[in-house]
């Protein structure tokens, strides 16, 4: 019976691989918050959001307005 050759194990690769990619991600995250490029995103967020309720509450006041001058 011929003896099984030895299988070599990926672990030590992807484990490298995944450290790697953590500490990037770690990184870029860091890079984000310092400047304070998730504020700029929430302050953009909420002048849309005002935006829209501001179109939504015009388009109310006007439908109240045609239903009070029928």
């Amino acid at each position: 019976m011929p003896a099984t050759p030895p299988v070599a194990s990926n672990l030590p690769f992807y484990s490298k691989i995944f450290g790697v990619g953590f500490v990037m991600g770690g990184a870029i995250e860091v890079l984000l918050v310092k400047s304070n490029y998730y504020q700029l995103i929430a302050k953009s967020e909420a002048k849309e959001r005002a935006k829209k309720q501001a179109r939504k509450s015009e388009g109310e006041q006007a439908d109240e307005a045609a239903k009070a001058g029928k």
